[in-house]
């Protein structure tokens, strides 16, 4: 029977090891390189439940991240009722619980800004302009019909940014801590994701794989990648 002490040694000199360990610290030193040299747009409470996607009300991405929270808290208890506390010994579990915090608190804060956008609904601007450009064409001149189409464009037009002023206010205390989390936890579960998929699965033989474990290595990510598709959180952009 071999020693433990040298089969553990032994595990440290496997290819694996420095491989995993490349993974990680390569796109750290591009993170930190490219750290000083990026310029990060202000923050509004406004971008943290509002879609980018112009047509899509805000009530679909408040549905998704509440769907997500579920579907990962479910999958969590799963594992440590089945494995205990000794579950959170590993680091996908950590990621995972993270990014699950991330869906909880964009899940309040969606609820929060779609109960806002309920009672500040914002003007549309389209509708009562064609509304008024009917009501005009009957009372005047060509010239003058222009002309008085184009005021109440410009007062609707200014009416419409006094009102998103109102829901654009700058994100506070929780719209950070969102914020940071989300761009913790995304590079954290795709460097986890890769590694577990690319390396410890194809080489090491004894990795127990299951629907709980693939679930735990890949929703996470998923989850992310959609909701990095939908949300209009701001980017940091090199200088």
């Amino acid at each position: 029977m071999s020693n433990p002490e040298e089969v553990g040694f032994k595990y440290w000199l496997r290819w694996q090891v420095p491989v995993c360990a490349l993974i990680f610290v390569v796109p750290a030193v591009v993170a930190l390189r490219f750290n000083k040299r990026v310029t990060i747009e202000p923050l509004n409470s406004y971008d943290l439940w509002v879609p980018c996607w112009r047509k899509l009300h805000p009530r679909w991405l408040l549905f998704y991240r509440a769907f997500a929270f579920v579907s990962m808290a479910s999958l969590l208890y799963q594992i440590v009722a089945s494995e205990g506390l000794f579950a959170f010994y590993f680091y996908t579990q950590w990621t995972f619980t993270l990014v699950m915090v991330y869906f909880m608190l964009g899940t309040i804060i969606s609820a929060h800004g779609c109960w806002v956008c309920s009672h500040k609904p914002p003007p549309e601007n389209g509708e009562r302009t064609e509304f008024l450009e009917r009501d005009l064409e009957g009372t005047g001149s060509t010239a003058a019909v222009t002309f008085r189409a184009k005021e109440f464009r410009g007062a609707i037009k200014l009416q419409s940014h006094c009102d998103q002023e109102e829901i654009q206010q700058r994100a506070g205390f929780w719209g950070y801590l969102m914020q940071t989390i989300y761009q913790t936890c995304a590079g954290a579960a795709i460097l986890t994701d890769i590694v577990f998929w690319c390396l410890l699965v194809p080489f090491l033989l004894h990795v127990r794989l299951d629907l709980l474990m693939a679930c735990m290595h890949s929703l996470n990510a998923v989850f992310l990648i959609l909701d990095t598709s939908l949300n209009s959180l701001v980017s940091i952009t090199p200088l």
